[in-house]
């Protein structure tokens, strides 16, 4: 049970080859709420976000490590979701597949 409000970066952060399992994980008024980077796999149960600047990201930050993959069981908000996803990475809410679009480049420029 994780609950993070108003941090000034990423409320949670997840890299270089770690493998995490949360439950419950309620994230408010963060910049980012979750970033699963690095050749990073993540399973998340319940996640609950709100007013934050991105909800979730997918990226790499360094180019040696594989793409990173996240599984999100029973997350309320999916339908507003504010997401950050690179090409390459796996991002699986509540059984659907998202598909990213963005290269790491350009998410690395915007939050660091």
């Amino acid at each position: 049970n994780i609950s993070v409000n108003k941090a000034n970066d990423k409320a949670i952060s997840i890299g270089e080859n770690s493998i995490a399992k949360i439950n419950n994980l309620e994230l408010t008024e963060n910049n980012i709420g979750i970033a699963v980077k690095d050749g990073s796999v993540s399973d998340l149960q319940n996640l609950n976000t709100k007013n934050n600047n991105y909800d979730v990201i997918l990226f790499n930050k360094k180019k040696e490590f594989s793409k990173p993959s996240l599984n999100i069981s029973n997350y309320n908000n999916s339908e507003d979701m504010k997401l950050l996803q690179s090409e390459g990475t796996y991002l699986e809410i509540d059984q659907k597949v998202f598909l990213g679009n963005f290269k790491d480049e350009y998410i690395n420029s915007l939050i660091y």
